[in-house]
């Protein structure tokens, strides 16, 4: 695989930057949350000492909300470490929709930043396509930028799906979108690699979003 290390090189790293920082500041933000209600279980703990009478409910309450945190931060947790293992392989067979799962999940923060909500719905499952992880990651995030400054109507949603077309092409859709022709997209750096991933780039039927196909053969052919 033949990767432009030149162009993409630099922008890789600072996606990779950018995407840990982001599951870091959740990370930190699930620890703030368990903390401050360490500290009220402090004061239930004190005022019990005093004989205080504690209301058991809210004992169940504060824990309930540190449970919830750690499952939080355990799936952040999960999250960041399959990103980081994306860089092990430059060619590997995986399912490519759990690529499209892991690519919106670390792209979810920073949409929601300017107020875009994004959803995946699954046409299939088990399509098993030989891909470069971080590149092909790499990709969806910045489509998923652009789709960001793209998105169309107030309530600003994003839709993602997988699945594979009649010729047999697996093809990723980014809808929710009214492009307008003003920015330049696909520009250098996701033409570098889309080459490279031997990916094609379409604009959905009625400039409504984007359609990445990795496989020969029609992105619009069925599915």
């Amino acid at each position: 695989m033949d990767i432009k290390w030149d162009i993409a090189g630099p922008s890789g790293l600072r996606f990779f930057g950018r995407m840990t920082a982001s599951a870091t500041h959740e990370l930190n933000n699930c620890l703030g949350i368990i903390n401050e209600n360490a500290g009220l279980l402090e004061d239930l703990v004190l005022m019990a000492q005093q004989g205080m009478e504690v209301d058991p409910e809210r004992w169940v309450t504060i824990s309930g909300r540190i449970s919830s945190q750690v499952r939080r931060a355990e799936e952040i947790t999960r999250r960041l470490n399959g990103f980081a293992h994306s860089v092990d392989s430059d060619l590997i067979t995986v399912d490519i929709c759990s690529l499209v799962s892991m690519a919106a999940s670390l792209s979810k923060r920073l949409l929601a930043e300017s107020g875009v909500v994004v959803t995946i719905e699954k046409k299939a499952e088990g399509i098993l396509v030989p891909v470069a992880p971080f590149q092909f990651l790499h990709l969806l995030g910045r489509c998923l930028e652009f789709a960001g400054r793209h998105v169309a109507g107030p309530e600003r949603n994003l839709r993602m799906t997988c699945h594979r077309s009649a010729a047999g092409v697996a093809v990723i859709g980014i809808f929710g979108l009214a492009l307008d022709g003003d920015e330049v997209f696909p520009g250098v750096i996701e033409q570098a690699l889309m080459e490279s991933l031997a990916v094609t780039l379409r604009q959905g039927e009625g400039r409504d979003g984007l359609l990445l196909g990795i496989g020969k053969g029609d992105l619009h052919a069925g599915g």
